[in-house]
């Protein structure tokens, strides 16, 4: 899992997914091909309902699929979505999920090359990439 997420986080965080993941009320949904892990996503409560992230996918439909293993059928839920990814953008307007604020990821020395933009679905939590 640490190295599937170091394709779209610019650092080693394994302590912290170790972490994220063993929260009481985080649930996981992890999408295989073949064996090959394809898409990955992880869902918690908060106030106002439940928010996705991390989310990642190799695909909009492997996204979809990961998503409907996460959210039940009308709850409120929140993605922090990268504005750089059309295709997430596409599947949260097709949820009917409307932007409330917007938020600007800023580089010293511009963005990483090496990160796996198309493949961000949702990040962590704005508070944690």
């Amino acid at each position: 899992m640490a190295d599937y997420d170091r394709r779209f986080f610019p650092a080693e965080r394994e302590g912290f997914l170790a972490l994220w993941l063993s929260l009481p009320g985080h649930r996981s949904v992890a999408a295989l091909d073949d064996g090959e892990l394809v898409g990955f996503g992880v869902r918690r409560p908060t106030d106002s309902g439940t928010r996705i992230g991390p989310f990642y996918s190799a695909s909009e439909g492997v996204a979809e699929a990961v998503l409907a293993g996460l959210v039940e059928p009308g709850e409120e839920v929140a993605l922090d979505v990268p504005d750089v990814n059309a295709p997430a953008i596409k599947l949260a307007e097709r949820l009917g999920l409307t932007p409330t604020f917007e938020c600007a990821r800023m580089y010293a020395g511009g963005p990483p090359p090496y990160v796996d933009q198309p493949g961000i679905f949702a990040t962590t939590t704005l508070e944690l990439g």
